[in-house]
């Protein structure tokens, strides 16, 4: 798949973990155009909320849809390995929320499934694109190979509301955290 634009995503699912992705994603910019849920009522609504243009009453739905790029899987966990295999057969990349897979078979499938068909497909590691750990990495002083030096900070998070990067006060601590 060759993008000539930027990313058009789709969420699959409409609970909790979709709406605080969603709000972060809305933050950062990025251009959320389908939401998909097992109900029409749900993704209506969740559209609604976020002013996603498309919603769907099936995930094969919002994964046959020819403008959605990348997909955002938000399902409980049994769902995952499916739900992204869905995803990779219609040619979507696909982000996977915490745990990737429930086992090292499924995801070894889903890593053949996506390079054979030429997607993308990871694990939704959020805590990786904090802006605490961005500047770390910013920071943390290079070796000759190219790796980071070793580095043991201690971060710690106070959550002011939902568990949002629009909504997370971040502090270092020399030691336990509290506010």
């Amino acid at each position: 798949m060759t993008l000539r634009h930027p990313l058009r995503w789709g969420i699959l699912a409409t609970g909790g973990i979709a709406r605080a992705f969603v709000q972060d994603a809305q933050l950062a910019g990025l251009n959320i155009v389908a939401v998909g849920s097992r109900s029409a009522e749900s993704a209506q609504r969740f559209a609604a909320e976020f002013t996603i243009p498309r919603s769907y009453g099936s995930y094969e739905q919002l994964a046959a849809d020819a403008e959605v790029d990348i997909i955002y899987i938000a399902t409980p966990h049994p769902m995952h390995y499916a739900n992204a295999l869905l995803a990779i057969q219609h040619g979507k990349h696909a982000l996977v929320e915490k745990p990737f897979t429930l086992n090292k078979s499924e995801a070894q499938q889903l890593k053949r499934a996506a390079q054979s068909a030429g997607v993308l497909v990871t694990e939704a590691m959020w805590t990786r694109y904090l802006p605490h750990m961005v500047r770390i990495r910013e920071i943390t002083p290079q070796e000759a190979s190219g790796r980071s030096a070793r580095s043991s900070p201690i971060t710690c998070s106070t959550w002011t509301r939902t568990p949002s990067i629009a909504s997370i006060r971040w502090r270092w601590a020399a030691g336990p955290c509290w506010t």
